[in-house]
């Protein structure tokens, strides 16, 4: 993989502010890190492997604070959830038991890092009630074509042959889940079902695409190498506030904790304040996000 120097400045920006603060502050570096070990910090080597695997392990947490905290305009998405879903769940959130004051479930993306709010298609400065709850050990449930409800007992992409019950193959698939398809969603051929996986889940009382049959959200989006975790598109605010943030985490905190307090205080009092204010500039509108399409291919 290419090496990232986008990135290693980022790193090496928050070691400049290291620099003098204290006695154990490393270089500068002076070779770019490649993205294979930003992928897999445990994969540094050389010389310098231990620095190298603490930056890149501290990096994406920091990166996924800021975003959060600051909430930029380069990073918020918005995303059709597509059609309500009904999940198996392990008891251990308590989502169902919460279901009860919510009447429809969805998936969130895969990029999904926050929740900005649930909002209308066609008039997107509208705020409509949700939450966003993690479901632990889940599996779709759909309705069968028997009156019954079945959940994804292996990975499938719906189509002809596994539909329950008349697919040649659904058995491969579906389980029985109960005997009332009430417990189930209808049945989508090219939707991607899975079993056994931990995800997010959005709660709604209320249908908000321009074809009111799903949700219609605003949220901050996080992949890495996505758009969100390229500092080209960052302005000076947000890197001043990550790089602060991400030197106060690289600080070590054996000897002089006060240098980790201290940067951490001056990315809350100063540097999330000055690029909360400068990312209000009302000059940036959220892209439509394709990851219904990506997810359904």
């Amino acid at each position: 993989m290419a090496t990232n120097a986008a990135k290693t400045h980022m790193i090496n920006l928050a070691l400049l502010k290291l620099i003098g603060l204290t006695s154990s502050a490393q270089a500068m570096l002076k070779t770019d890190i490649d993205d294979s070990v930003f992928a897999s910090p445990t994969a540094a080597s050389g010389a310098n492997k231990d620095d190298v695997m603490l930056y890149c392990t501290r990096y994406p947490d920091c990166l996924k604070r800021a975003l959060i905290d600051i909430r930029p305009k380069f990073a918020r998405r918005y995303a059709d959830l597509g059609l309500p879903v009904s999940i198996t769940e392990d008891g251990s959130t308590g989502l169902l038991y919460e279901r009860a004051d919510w009447v429809y479930m969805f998936d969130l993306p895969s990029n999904f890092l926050d929740l900005i709010g649930q909002t209308s298609q066609g008039c997107k400065t509208a705020r409509i009630e949700s939450e966003v709850r993690t479901a632990h050990t889940f599996a779709h449930v759909v309705k069968g074509s028997d009156g019954q409800a079945y959940y994804c007992s292996a990975d499938v992409t719906g189509a002809a042959a596994n539909t329950p019950v008349t697919g040649a193959s659904y058995a491969t698939y579906w389980t029985l889940f109960s005997t009332d398809d009430d417990d189930g969603v209808d049945f989508e051929t090219g939707k991607a079902y899975k079993y056994n996986q931990t995800g997010k889940i959005l709660l709604s009382n209320e249908l908000s695409n321009a074809d009111g049959d799903a949700a219609y959200i605003e949220y901050l989006a996080y992949a890495q190498d996505g758009v969100s975790d390229k500092p080209a598109y960052y302005d000076q605010h947000f890197i001043e506030a990550f790089v602060t943030l991400l030197a106060g985490s690289m600080a070590p905190w054996s000897t002089e904790q006060g240098v980790r307090q201290m940067l951490i205080q001056e990315y809350e009092r100063l540097a999330r304040p000055g690029a909360l204010a400068a990312d209000a500039r009302p000059d940036y509108e959220p892209p439509e996000n394709p990851w219904l399409d990506a997810r359904n291919a």
